[in-house]
């Protein structure tokens, strides 16, 4: 919660400064388009990466295996069927319910 009250803050400081600057007479076409590449895209990029990992920690074993393969190592499903013994079916429903759940991790932890 309070990561995500930090962010909503950081958000809320940001179009304030926009907006300040449009009634300030600055042409608002001027301002960039996004924050990407700024601190504050980095911070909360960051930020978002170690919600994920956390998340990822608290998976199920299988899923977590599942995950790392396919995301982290970027295997093919046919390459992690062979490195797992499973049929690749197996390894698609696998990868599909732990994104799933993954999810349901993110949501309940923001």
């Amino acid at each position: 919660m309070a990561v995500e009250s930090h962010r909503a803050a950081l958000y809320r400081q940001a179009e304030k400064v926009e907006s300040n600057r449009c009634a300030e007479g600055v042409e608002c076409d001027s301002l960039p388009e996004s924050f990407e590449g700024s601190p504050l895209s980095r911070v909360l990029r960051r930020e978002d990466e170690e919600n994920v990992r956390q998340a990822l920690r608290r998976l199920p074993r299988e899923y977590r295996i599942l995950l790392v393969l396919h995301y982290y190592r970027q295997l093919s499903y046919a390459e992690i069927a062979v490195a797992l013994g499973k049929q690749m079916p197996a390894v698609k429903t696998g990868v599909f319910r732990a994104k799933r759940l993954l999810r349901d991790k993110l949501l309940a932890a923001n």
